[in-house]
C-alpha cells in the first residue's frame, strides 16, 4: 500500500506540474490572444481612416477634374472669342486702310487738280499781262 502511496503521489505532482504547465500555457495563449485582439483593432482603426482618407481624395479629384474640364472649356471658349475678336480687329483695319489709301488719292487728285488750276491761271495771267503790255 505504501508503494501505491508513493505511485499515486508521483502520478499527482506529475498531474499538478503538467496542470501548471497548461495553466502557464493557456495564460501564454490568451495573451497572445489578446495582443492579436488589440494589433486587428488597431488594424482596423487605421483601415477605417484609410479609407475615409481615400474617400476624401477621390472626391478631391473628381472636384478637381470636373474644376479642370470646365477650366478647359472656358479656356477654349475664350480662345474662341478672342480669334473672332481678332478677325473682326483685322477686317476693320483692312478696311480702314483702304479707305485711308482712297482718301489718300483724292487728296492728290486735288492737289494735283489745283496745281493744274494754278498753273493754268498763272499762264493765263502772263498772257492777259503779256496782252496787256503789246496792247499798251
Amino acid at each position: 500500500m505504501a508503494g501505491e502511496a508513493k505511485l499515486s503521489e508521483g502520478r499527482v505532482q506529475r498531474a499538478v506540474i503538467n496542470a501548471a504547465r497548461l495553466a502557464d500555457e493557456l495564460r501564454a495563449e490568451q495573451n497572445h490572444a489578446h495582443a492579436q485582439l488589440c494589433v486587428k483593432k488597431s488594424l482596423m482603426a487605421q483601415l477605417t481612416d484609410l479609407e475615409s482618407r481615400l474617400t476624401d481624395v477621390e472626391a478631391a479629384a473628381t472636384k478637381s477634374s470636373k474644376a479642370a474640364m470646365a477650366m478647359a472649356k472656358l479656356e477654349l471658349e475664350l480662345s474662341t472669342k478672342l480669334q473672332q475678336k481678332i478677325k473682326t480687329y483685322k477686317q476693320q483695319i483692312e478696311e480702314a486702310e483702304e479707305i485711308a489709301g482712297l482718301n489718300q488719292a483724292k487728296y492728290e487728285d486735288e492737289v494735283l487738280a489745283k496745281g493744274v488750276a494754278r498753273d493754268n491761271l498763272l499762264s493765263a495771267d502772263r498772257h492777259a499781262w503779256k496782252d496787256d503790255r503789246a496792247t499798251s
